[in-house]
């Protein structure tokens, strides 16, 4: 997973949440344990938004930003509205999400990144 591909995520669901979509908390923790997150957004919310960004990249990108966001879910659950400030749309909690994981990137590039500038 890039950070390209975690923004352009999150822009998509930012659109959504732009248009008046919403889902419940509870929904979104339900797919993203059961692994069909994709799956259920792309079945939710058809004609909203696209995600044929990963046909390019396939299955495999869907599947780590699947297992970063159970990772997140699994140790946070519960404790949305205090971590992310998040307590009542669970689409704001995936973009809450999703720019954790671009935070937990960029500070696992960084030290790459610093190599490469000296």
């Amino acid at each position: 997973m890039t950070l390209p591909e975690l923004a352009y995520l999150i822009v998509s669901l930012n659109h959504l949440v732009d248009n008046g979509f919403d889902a419940t908390i509870a929904e979104v923790q339900a797919h993203v344990a059961g692994g069909s997150l994709f799956e259920w957004l792309r079945r939710r919310f058809d004609g909203h938004i696209d995600l044929s960004i990963w046909d390019f990249y396939g299955r495999t990108t869907e599947d780590d930003i699947e297992n970063a966001l159970l990772d997140i879910l699994v140790n946070h659950r519960g404790n949305e509205r205090r971590k992310f400030g998040v307590s009542n749309n669970g689409i704001c909690l995936l973009i809450a999400w999703l720019a954790e994981l671009v935070q937990r990137r960029a500070w696992q590039d960084e030290p790459a990144n610093m190599e490469l500038s000296q």
